[in-house]
């Protein structure tokens, strides 16, 4: 007796339910809020220790009701946080030892804040550990959202980002 691909596909098809025929969003995935608004959001983000993100979301009401903008919610703070460009470095400007971690890129390129703190601590010596752990909060939050994380270099980041509020 062979396997009957049919009797499958029925199986599957009375499991799963009929196709809605709805298709994606052609935005799904990324930030539908006005732009001026995720602007004010990422000027307020882009310090070096992390908001308060109650104090930020009064902050953000404030100046949304005087451009008469619609204020996000507290919990789309975070995902701004986590979609919006954080900070750029220029390759030729950074550290030696973290230049090193990053073999590839060229010195004249911007490198994004979460990617320096990936390699760092992901494949970096003491000295380029040392550097990510400085760097701003918004590239350790969301360099800790990136996939590729050795198990090690997962709990030095956690202890990191434990011990800078994170």
């Amino acid at each position: 007796m062979g396997f009957d691909f049919e009797a499958s596909q029925r199986n599957a098809a009375a499991r799963l339910g009929a196709d809605t025929g709805r298709a994606r969003r052609r935005d799904s995935g990324l930030l539908r809020l006005d732009p001026h608004v995720i602007a004010l959001v990422r000027e307020e983000l882009l310090g070096q220790a992390k908001p308060d993100m109650s104090a930020l979301h009064d902050l953000i009401k404030k100046r949304c009701a005087l451009v008469r903008r619609r204020c996000p919610s507290r919990s789309s703070l975070y995902t701004i946080a986590d979609k919006v460009s954080g900070h750029t470095y220029l390759a030729s400007e950074l550290p030696v030892w973290v230049r090193d971690v990053l073999h590839n890129v060229d010195p004249t390129s911007a490198v994004p804040g979460r990617q320096v703190a990936f390699a760092c601590i992901n494949s970096g010596d003491t000295r380029a550990l040392s550097f990510a752990a400085s760097l701003p909060w918004l590239d350790l939050f969301q360099a800790r959202r990136m996939r590729g994380f050795r198990a090690k270099s997962v709990g030095l980041l956690d202890a990191i980002c434990a011990a800078r509020g994170i």
